[in-house]
């Protein structure tokens, strides 16, 4: 880009001679002046367009990096979930657990109530 840029002053430079009171051709002031003007908007647009693409360049990349970084957090997140499901695991066994022998108690309770009817009777 540098070289474009020097090239690009060296030639409208050069344009500048013919607007020197040795030449005094009007033709040729007024192509120099169109060369000049040429020169000049071709070096704008060529330097904005490469600002935009650099631009444009970088933009791509920070997404990318932004919906990298949103995956880590969710496959984090997941993972946290994960761990708190099987970290819950155990308290739901031992709940189970707790509840059958609950069951087994009440039925136990209830042969033994009903055993002592019958002893009654």
């Amino acid at each position: 880009m540098e070289i474009f840029n020097e090239s690009s002053i060296l030639v409208i430079s050069y344009t500048l001679i013919a607007f020197t009171p040795i030449n005094e051709s009007a033709l040729i002031k007024y192509k120099c002046g169109w060369l000049f003007i040429a020169v000049f908007v071709l070096n704008v647009f060529v330097n904005i367009g490469v600002i935009l693409y650099s631009n444009a360049v970088l933009l791509i990349l920070c997404f990318k990096k932004l919906i990298l970084r949103i995956k880590s957090k969710l496959r984090r997140n997941k993972l946290q979930r994960g761990k708190q499901e099987t970290a819950l695991e155990p308290r739901a066994r031992v709940l189970t657990v707790i509840e059958e022998k609950d069951e087994e108690n009440q039925q136990t309770d209830q042969n033994f109530e009903s055993d002592r009817l019958n002893k009654k009777k």
